[in-house]
């Protein structure tokens, strides 16, 4: 059945394993109210499938997209939509690892998506939730997180406690400060711009202000100083026992200090005394193992995590017609759905 908002959060409340990702407020934040490359990639209308059985309960929370929207949609194609999961790591969840009930839990989500007009599904599963189980998913890459439970410092490798110290050293210091939205949002739009990241990524001081408007406590700015500059910054989701590195930014001229570096670590110390197990610092930017993004976070940890997604078409001959209107009917790729490539 379709899950009212106002029902979101307490069907989500009887599920064992959860995080922030999974929530009606998280997935409030990416209403199509952005530029139109960030609407285009990361939003939609948020919905939610829930499922009861015998043996369990399953629950689907998504983003639906019209295909109206897209200029090259025919008439028989404008009342249909496809789905995406929210920007993170959600997808489905069940209370059970019951063979039969995820069966059944998949059967009636292809019904239910027959019955909305919804062409097709584009999931990233939750790497330490491994929600995957059970659902046909591609692995994609790893991702790193450190394990609060053990001690930190023997975590982190020897070149990232070099530069932590350094930070030190040349007298960064960090503190956390929720309040530096507008700072931060503007930190991050630099460095976004400087590295001639994708339209879709520059998301601006609207949206973080709607973060947190919609998470509240549930999220956190963490900043590195330097003579009184703001030199690094940093923004973490909160839903224990879970942390998540969700965005950060540092000035360029001064990474040779190592403000993030400094960040991280002292984030993970401040997160443990408040009782969370795990720090996700999540994956690089390619499934390369050699990725710059993907080194720096596995200095922290030699922890590892799985993530996959997946990729379900409903109405296979819709799916090929839309590929074939976009132009990209001939073209190879990994992207999905192809047709918004």
């Amino acid at each position: 059945m379709l899950v009212k908002l106002n029902n979101w959060e307490s069907i989500l409340e009887k599920f064992p394993k959860k995080d922030i990702y999974f929530s009606v407020n998280y997935f409030n934040i990416f209403k199509p109210i952005y530029s139109p490359a960030i609407n285009a990639a990361f939003c939609g209308e948020a919905e939610a499938f829930y499922y009861e059985g015998i043996s369990g309960k399953g629950l689907f929370p998504y983003l639906k997209r019209p295909l109206r929207e897209l200029p090259f949609v025919k008439e028989e194609a404008r009342d249909w939509f496809d789905v995406i999961s929210a920007y993170g790591y959600n997808g489905p969840i069940v209370s059970t690892n019951d063979a039969s009930f995820i069966r059944k839990f998949k059967q009636a989500l292809a019904l239910y998506c027959n019955r909305e007009k919804i062409v097709c599904v584009f999931i990233r599963f939750h790497p330490l939730l491994k929600n995957h189980v059970g659902f046909e998913a591609t692995l994609r890459n790893k991702t790193v997180y450190i394990n609060l439970n053990e001690s930190i410092n023997r975590q982190i490798s020897k070149r990232c406690r070099n530069a932590v110290s350094k930070a030190i050293r040349s007298g960064v210091r960090v503190k956390e400060s929720p309040e530096l939205i507008k700072e931060f949002s503007e930190l991050y739009l630099t460095r976004m711009k400087e590295i001639n990241a994708s339209q879709k990524y520059l998301f601006t001081q609207e949206f973080f202000e709607r973060t947190f408007k919609e998470l509240g406590e549930q999220v956190t700015i963490f900043t590195a100083m330097h003579s009184g500059k703001l030199i690094a910054a940093s923004m973490f989701l909160l839903y224990k026992p879970f942390i998540h590195y969700h965005f950060s930014a540092a000035v360029s001229r001064y990474r040779n200090l190592y403000p993030t570096n400094l960040m991280l670590v002292e984030a993970a110390k401040y997160f443990r005394k408040q009782g969370y197990k795990w720090f996700h610092l999540g994956g690089g930017l390619t499934d390369n193992q050699d990725d710059t993004l993907f080194k720096f976070k596995a200095s922290f940890s030699p922890h590892r995590a799985l993530f996959y997604t997946g990729e379900f078409v409903f109405n296979r001959k819709l799916y090929k017609q839309l590929v074939n209107f976009s132009g990209r009917g001939n073209k190879k790729g990994s992207f999905f759905p192809a047709y918004r490539e």
